[in-house]
């Protein structure tokens, strides 16, 4: 039985020092450079562009399954959960006016409902359940800011950033938070905990703002130094120290949200050219980690921690775009074959749910070749999670187990929180 072993090490970095310049380069680390784009569209797009512009044009299905499901949502009909910045993304490469309209108009209708809640002296939605969807909602409004900048009315400009600026402020500084002059104090659950999936909120809200606006607000830099300080002072160490071999100690479940934190790594790479993936081996370690995980039918996970919304542990969209991320952060990697074979013969081949189509279309790394998941080691051990995998095969009716003996620290602190909080009423 060949058994990979989550390999140890540490990683150094050099500090980013505070952006003293958009434009001029910052000392980046593992060789690269940071360098913020004066000139819109700021985020991703100036290096994927034409990548994403030539898969659209050639009618690769997952982008005509993502453009469909745009347009649907552009001709009115209701698309569950949509991120406005899709149509964004689909006016950007089409040149088209009409989804940047109905881009604008939907984040637009955001910021209009939180002036009103704060004017009447209230907390918008982006505070409920302690700011977890800022990520979404602030995200949402900084891609559309940025890849729709020519077209948002001058007027709602400032009113945008003014309330996105506020939102982020208020994570970072929960006993200062604010709404309106009215004191709107939070708990600042998970604000420095890097293996919380509400920090993975957090952190989209801050990058994408301060790379949509980084010199059109007083603020809006800062967001980019914090976003920095952030993952060389509390991500990277922890990430090192405690998930050595890849994984979350927060289980299979809440654990995949770590798929948007490795979206950012793309994103931060597609807009300012360095690879903080790179920064710990986790990010790499994940790849094979999850593999493992993955029970041989390849319609499961492993059922580890608390599974939220569907006991079964089935594989989901979600696990679909956690391996998506990987592949695309590390094609050249030789694991990368194989996960793409396990995306090809697993439950979810594509994605199911309309709103996580922009995965497939972004990341489906037509440039890794499927082999075959038999050639991997049947058995892997990630000692920072504690997780032992092994199967006798990589046939669907092979055996499999799963063994754990290690640190419970994110359950007792999901149970302690859960414990805290007030029960949620219908």
């Amino acid at each position: 039985m060949k058994t990979h072993r989550g390999a140890v090490g540490e990683l150094s970095f050099v500090a980013l020092g505070v952006v003293a310049s958009v434009a001029g380069l910052v000392g980046g680390c593992g060789g690269d450079s940071v360098m913020f784009s004066n000139d819109h569209p700021r985020i991703y797009l100036q290096r994927n562009k034409d990548r994403l512009a030539a898969a659209l044009s050639s009618g690769q299905p997952a982008a005509k399954r993502f453009k469909g499901a745009v347009d649907r949502w552009v001709a009115g009909e209701d698309v569950y959960n949509f991120s406005p910045w899709n149509a964004a993304l689909i006016g950007q490469l089409t040149g088209d006016p009409k989804y940047c309209a109905a881009a604008i108009k939907s984040v637009d209708q955001q910021v209009s409902d939180a002036e009103t809640q704060v004017k009447g002296g209230n907390t918008p939605e982006v505070a409920g359940d302690s700011y977890l969807g800022v990520g979404n909602l602030i995200g949402n409004l900084a891609l559309v800011y940025d890849w729709c900048a020519g077209a948002l009315p001058g007027d709602r400009r400032a009113a945008w950033l003014t309330y996105a600026d506020q939102a982020v402020y208020n994570v970072w500084n929960y006993q200062m938070a604010q709404w309106g002059g009215k004191p709107a104090m939070w708990s600042g659950w998970a604000i420095d905990d890097p293996s919380d999936n509400y920090y993975y909120s957090f952190m989209r809200a801050t990058m994408l703002l301060g790379l949509a606006a980084h010199d059109e607000t007083p603020r809006a830099s800062g967001w980019l130094t914090e976003f920095q300080d952030k993952i060389h002072g509390e991500l990277v160490p922890t990430f090192d120290k405690d998930l050595v071999g890849g994984g979350s100690r927060e289980g299979t479940g809440y654990g995949v949200a770590m798929r948007d934190m490795f979206e950012l790594y793309d994103f931060w790479a597609g807009s300012t050219g360095q690879r903080i993936a790179d920064l710990t081996k986790h990010t790499r370690a994940s790849m094979l980690s999850f593999i493992h995980q993955t029970v041989p039918t390849l319609d499961r996970i492993a059922p580890t921690g608390d599974q939220s919304r569907d006991s079964t542990a089935s594989f989901f969209d979600y696990h679909r775009s956690y391996l998506q991320d990987l592949i695309a952060l590390f094609p050249g990697d030789p694991v990368a074959p194989h996960a793409q074979a396990l995306l090809a013969n697993c439950s979810v081949p594509e994605m199911g749910s309309e709103f996580m189509f922009a995965s497939d279309f972004l990341y489906a790394n037509t440039n890794v070749a499927a082999t075959a998941l038999d050639g991997l080691g049947t058995a892997y051990y990630a000692p920072g999670i504690g997780e032992l995998y092994a199967r006798s095969g990589w046939d669907k009716h092979a055996t499999w187990i799963n063994l754990i003996a290690g640190p419970t620290t994110r359950w007792s602190s999901r149970t302690r929180a859960c414990r805290r909080r007030p029960p949620r009423t219908a």
